[in-house]
Order: C-alpha cells, then sequence, then structure tokens
C-alpha cells in the first residue's frame, strides 16, 4: 500500500511462547520503525521469574528464534523499552535484583544497541530517535518507568511467587489503596538524572512530532492497573513539563494492560465550544488526544470468555479518561501513526479530520486488531502554535481525573465487604472459641440463667420464711 511520511507502528505483551499473528499484520503495513513499549517477553510459566539472570536470557533466546519475531524483523529499525515482565519480574521496581542484566539483554537482543550507546551507562534504558529531517521530522522519546521507580505506598505483590493469581491481588491491593487516598504522595518513577535529560530532550527539539514512550499508561484513571496515576507527584511533574517545554504535536504511547485505548480531554463539538481563551491557544478540533495505549500482542483481557465479562465492566466503570466512553478495544491489537507532513501529496484539508497532511500535517493514530484493520482511529493536527500545544498539556492537568478520583465511588463497597468479611470471621471463630470452655454455650448460659433465676426465688422464700417467724416470736 503507498504510504505518505513516516510510519511507526507499536505494540505490547507478547509471551513468546505463545503464536503471534498478529506480527504478520506488522508486517503487511510495512512501517519504518517498530516499537516495543513493554512486555517483549514473559518468563516461562512455572518457573519463579527471579530464579536467576540466565533464567531471563533463556527466554530472550526462545523469542529470537520465534517463527513470529523473524517476520517481525522485516521491519527496518526496531527501538523501544522494556516493562516489567522482560524486566524481569511482575510489578518490579529499581530495588530488582537483576535489572543490570535485563538492560543488558534488552539493548542486545531486542533492539541490537551499539556497545557505546549511552542507553548501556545510563540509570536506566531511556534514550531519543528521530526519523526525518526538520520540518518533516518525528523524535522518539522513550522513557525507562522500572530503572528508578520507587516502591508503591503498599508493595505490590505480584513478583509473589506463593499467593494464588499474584497479579489480581497486587490489582485489588492498588485499587483499595486509591480508594483509601494511601500513596496519595508516593514516590518517582523516572528518578532525577531521568527527569533532567527529558527536559533537554523536549526543550531542544525542532521535531514537528513526538511519540514520548511511556511503558504504563499515564493519564488513566482505572486504579486497578499499574500506572503513574499512583504515582501522582511524579505524574503530575510529567504534565507540567509537557505544557511548559510545548514540544510539537506530542502523544503519549504505553502498553502494560493488555486492552488499548485513546485517552484525552473531551472537548465539545465546535458548534457549542464556548471559547475560554483567545482564539490563537485554543487548541483545534482533534487535539484533545494525548495518549494512545496498545497492548495485547498474544493475549488481551477481552480475548478469553471469562475475562471479557470482567474486563468490560471494568472498561465502563472507569471511562472518564478516555475521549469518548466507547475509545476503546479488548482483542488482540497493535498501534500505528502515520506521520502525514505538509503537501506530501496525500490530499485532505488541514489536518484536523480528514486524510491527509494538508498545510500542516497530521499524525493519524491507530488501534489494529488482529487481521490490521483499524478498530480505533484519531487525526491529530500537527503545526499547531506553542501556546496551543501547552494549552492541550494543562487541559489534560486540569480536567482528566487522577486514580484517587476514579476509585472515590469504591469507597462504600469496600467499607460494607471489610464489615461484612469481620462479620463472617466472627461468626466461623467466635462459636469455636466459646465451645472450647465449658459453659459458654449458649445453651449453658440460657440454662445458668434460668438457674439462676430459681435460685433467686428460693433465696426470696426462705428470707421471707425468717422474716414472718421473727414477727410470729416479736408478738409472742
Amino acid at each position: 500500500m503507498p504510504k505518505s511520511g513516516v510510519t511507526i507502528a507499536f505494540g505490547s505483551c507478547r509471551k513468546q511462547y505463545k503464536p503471534a499473528p498478529v506480527l504478520d499484520a506488522v508486517a503487511r503495513l510495512r512501517p519504518d520503525l517498530w516499537l516495543w513499549t513493554g512486555d517483549y517477553l514473559y518468563p516461562d510459566e512455572g518457573t519463579s521469574p527471579t530464579q536467576n539472570a540466565d533464567h531471563l536470557k533463556i527466554n530472550h533466546a526462545q523469542a529470537r528464534l520465534s517463527k513470529d519475531e523473524q517476520r517481525l524483523r522485516t521491519v527496518p529499525l526496531i527501538d523501544g523499552v522494556y516493562d516489567d515482565h522482560d524486566f524481569g519480574q511482575n510489578d518490579a521496581g529499581k530495588n530488582f535484583r537483576w535489572k543490570e542484566a535485563a538492560r543488558s539483554l534488552f539493548l542486545d537482543e531486542v533492539v541490537e544497541a551499539p556497545l557505546d550507546s549511552p542507553r548501556r551507562y545510563r540509570a536506566g534504558i531511556y534514550g531519543s530517535r528521530t526519523l526525518g529531517e526538520p520540518p518533516s521530522a518525528v523524535k522518539v522519546v522513550m522513557l525507562d518507568t522500572r530503572w528508578s521507580r520507587d516502591d508503591h505506598a503498599v508493595p505490590s505483590v505480584g513478583g509473589s511467587v506463593w499467593l494464588p493469581k499474584p497479579g489480581w491481588c497486587a490489582a485489588l491491593v492498588r485499587a483499595a489503596c486509591a480508594a483509601l487516598g494511601v500513596g496519595a504522595t508516593a514516590g518517582d518513577v523516572l528518578g532525577e538524572e531521568q527527569w533532567a535529560w527529558l527536559e533537554q530532550e523536549l526543550r531542544g527539539s525542532t521535531a514537528s512530532a513526538h511519540l514520548i514512550v511511556s511503558s504504563i499508561q499515564v493519564l488513566t484513571s482505572s486504579p486497578v492497573v499499574e500506572s503513574w496515576g499512583h504515582f501522582p507527584s511524579a505524574r503530575e511533574r510529567l504534565l507540567r513539563l509537557l505544557a511548559e517545554t510545548r514540544p510539537a504535536g506530542a502523544v503519549l504511547v504505553s502498553g502494560d494492560v493488555h486492552y488499548a485505548e485513546l485517552a484525552g480531554t473531551r472537548a465539545a463539538p465546535p458548534s457549542v465550544r464556548k471559547p475560554r481563551r483567545a482564539a490563537s491557544t485554543v487548541p483545534p478540533p482533534g487535539a484533545e488526544l494525548l495518549e494512545v495505549t496498545s497492548s495485547g500482542l498474544t493475549h488481551a483481557c477481552g480475548a478469553s470468555r471469562y475475562s471479557a465479562v470482567a474486563c468490560a465492566g471494568m472498561m465502563r466503570l472507569f471511562p472518564r479518561h478516555r475521549l469518548s466512553a466507547a475509545h476503546f478495544y479488548t482483542g488482540i491489537n497493535f498501534g500505528s501513526a502515520e506521520l502525514r507532513w505538509p503537501d506530501d501529496g496525500s490530499g485532505g484539508d488541514d489536518g484536523g479530520g480528514g486524510g491527509g497532511g494538508g498545510e500542516r500535517g497530521a499524525m493519524v493514530l491507530r488501534v489494529h486488531g488482529l487481521n490490521g484493520t483499524a478498530a480505533l482511529e484519531h487525526v491529530l493536527p500537527l503545526g499547531l502554535t506553542p501556546e496551543q500545544e501547552g494549552a492541550r498539556w494543562r487541559a489534560g492537568l486540569a480536567e482528566l481525573p487522577t486514580v484517587f478520583d476514579g476509585a472515590v465511588w469504591l469507597r462504600a463497597p469496600l467499607a460494607i465487604g471489610t464489615a461484612f468479611a469481620l462479620w463472617l470471621a466472627r461468626r466461623l471463630v467466635c462459636p469455636r472459641r466459646r465451645a472450647r470452655v465449658p459453659g459458654t454455650s449458649r445453651r449453658a448460659r440460657s440454662l445458668a440463667k434460668h438457674a439462676g433465676a430459681h435460685d433467686a426465688d428460693a433465696r426470696g422464700e426462705v428470707r421471707r420464711s425468717i422474716l414472718g417467724e421473727l414477727e410470729d416470736e416479736h408478738e409472742d
């Protein structure tokens, strides 16, 4: 198929021991760059993911030899970042023991970084690359959200080897913490070295479009999933940095969650929009999109008959961060960003909604299903003024709810559930304790009560009899 400008495809969550036919659709798209946005592989089931570095190395070899991987290697450039599973442990952060080995394996086996690459010596694998030349250049900024990330307020049990379904347990703990406000002042995600690097990359960029890759979601209001939302000060710092540096045509790209969605502010239609600022600072229609999530190359939450019900329910419970409630997809998927530069011959209008680059250019973002057809699509206009770019991120900071906002309604069911659990525990435990002590059963207490009442009546009769005898003696 003919292409215009640059096409970048991206995806996450691939179990290397499962078939991934969706990667055939990626190859047919013929992108200029493939981005791994996390979970390139999963340590094989039945063994501890923290066993040792050699265990992770074996899984990388398994992934490289798969037929699907060989098909993907036809893409000219492959880059990206790891997430928790290819980092080595579910929900792992800065304290993970084998993170040095995880970094080396990812740079060696996945992105084939040069031996002198700065990414081998930094506090993490963060880095950037630019495709094209200004004014038709797109910059990919890849963040490492694992290497320096602090523990959650309540450390995650997602990496446990003794809990049944540790990932589900960790999700429940995260949701409960958000509902109770635990972690509202939690720690950092990037680390100061990476923060300084990121600011420099954004301020000094001359690219016309930017993809900022974060393996975990940034803008979600769902407290169930692992995200920047559980580190609210870091999330606010990132959005403020984007509002201050105002990178041109910037979009966050994320993975991890086993579904896809489009996140951003919900602007009113142009016919009913009330301008609150000067027209030069109001972003045009289409600029509301701030984040694209694509996750699930071999497994997605809607692909299973049993998980589909829970997945759809969760998506409907936490919709406020999406462009609209319907902007999600729960099947196997990958994402793409097609850059249409001005006057590239693709036709269209000013890039605000139609099919081409026009005078300003546009970025067409899609989520593709298993056979490559577009399940979700959005056109982000390029060529906005710096004031409009800053306004996009200020609006996101002001209008998008946090995971703590999204979890407020969970407080009542959490309180009811806790009260019920305590009542049930009392019913199950207390009768057993009473049964162990003679005379403390319910029947024993009832008999004792009646016996006590009978003894009291008897004592009363004796007392009255004695008083009667004393009165008779007195009369005599």
